[in-house]
């Protein structure tokens, strides 16, 4: 019996413990005869220009066939505020052209337990949004996520085909499967020679660290052929 008793005040104090350490992590203590811990401020997490921290949000992708107006009733959207929706939405974003596959982002009022939301956010792409505010301010209007530039170059010689150099080389491979469609007219991508030399430089569009974007601004294949040394330039591309 002292031994259960014992193993049962271990496990306890080991759980209070982990729970401790665990809620500590969000906790500023000080310590001397005034010890007090005050909870450490939430990180903002700023996506379609909001604070999603400061709403309870789900996710919900859209399926095939599916309208916006079902997607609103699902979630408890009244009729009155889903006929101005489809009525004032027009002139800004066709409800029509939503696309299986994107997502709606849903926000709530942590406070609220009626789960009623109060925006609803549909993107269009990774760069593009359109915000449905569903509170007491009915409208609706555009945005776009912040998109970061970065200036890339990739150069290296060809052992077998152009995409499996990038590939091996560990350049995304989306890039190689880009550049193959942009320049398929000009150059074939998969028979070009070993030994060949090749410099690319882009840009990349990227939104949260995610390609949304390639700029190929110079892109060339160095060729040696007995010798004598070709270049071939080739047209910018955007993918």
């Amino acid at each position: 019996m002292k031994k259960k008793l014992l193993l049962l005040t271990g496990i306890f104090t080991i759980t209070a413990l982990v729970v401790s350490y665990f809620y500590n992590q969000n906790d500023i203590c000080t310590t001397g005869s005034e010890a007090k811990c005050i909870r450490k401020p939430e990180m903002p997490l700023i996506k379609f220009g909001l604070d999603l921290n400061q709403y309870e949000v789900s996710q919900h992708q859209v399926k095939r066939n599916e309208v916006f107006a079902g997607i609103l009733s699902q979630y408890n959207v009244t009729g009155t505020v889903i006929n101005f929706i489809t009525r004032e939405s027009k002139s800004i974003f066709n409800l029509r052209n939503i696309k299986a596959g994107n997502e709606v982002t849903v926000l709530y009022d942590k406070n609220d337990s009626s789960r009623t939301p109060i925006k609803m956010i549909y993107a269009e792409n990774k760069v593009d949004y359109v915000v449905f505010n569903l509170d007491d301010s009915l409208y609706i209007y555009r945005g776009q996520n912040n998109v970061e530039r970065k200036q890339r170059e990739v150069s290296g010689v060809i052992n077998s085909s152009l995409y499996e150099t990038l590939e091996s080389s560990g350049i995304n491979p989306v890039i190689a499967v880009r550049l193959s469609e942009i320049f398929a007219w000009s150059v074939d991508f998969y028979r070009i020679q070993k030994g060949d030399r090749f410099k690319i430089l882009y840009d990349e569009d990227c939104v949260e660290e995610k390609l949304s974007r390639l700029d190929i601004t110079m892109p060339s294949i160095m060729k040696t052929i007995h010798n004598t040394k070709e270049i071939i330039m080739m047209n910018k591309g955007t993918a």
